[in-house]
């Protein structure tokens, strides 16, 4: 597997949200590929324009045989976002994330916002909480599965003035 960063910090790029839903979109694109076959070798391509940020996933040898976005990555596309599936003559797929520059999204703030994270891996969790917290964000408390967010977030709820 090939990356390639764009030459711009993400933190100029992309909000702290944004990264988070880039990431995650590159995690199922990347589970999706894994599940329905090999391929010989695949590169992960961020590049910067005027406008938006495209992430490109290129499957060598492994073509996008269906393009309806699969389940898992149709969950994790937000409304700022745009996801493209493709099959070149050669074979290979195509995964073409398009997100908004931060610049963008300027006026939609967070800075308000208490977020309660959840994930069953902590190391996600741990990434997720740091990054936010590198952006001013309000992280309040961690859970490792839905009962345990839905427990955490009535106590928080209860902790509010």
């Amino acid at each position: 597997m090939t990356l390639t960063p764009p030459t711009e910090s993400a933190n100029t790029l992309l909000s702290p949200l944004a990264q988070i839903q880039l990431l995650r979109l590159i995690q199922e694109s990347l589970r999706h590929l894994v599940h329905t076959g090999p391929a010989l070798s695949v590169q992960v391509i961020v590049s910067a324009g005027k406008e938006e940020v495209q992430t490109v996933i290129i499957s060598h040898g492994h073509p996008a045989d269906d393009p309806a976005l699969p389940t898992g990555l149709q969950s994790r596309v937000a409304a700022a976002a745009r996801v493209e599936i493709r099959t070149d003559a050669e074979q290979n797929g195509y995964i073409i994330i398009h997100l908004p520059r931060r610049e963008a999204m300027q006026n939609k703030s967070i800075a308000d916002a208490r977020i309660l994270l959840v994930d069953d891996q902590d190391i996600v969790l741990e990434s997720f909480e740091e990054l936010l917290t590198e952006q001013g964000v309000q992280v309040v408390g961690t859970a490792s599965s839905g009962p345990v967010a839905i427990e955490e977030a009535r106590r928080l709820q209860d902790d509010r003035p």
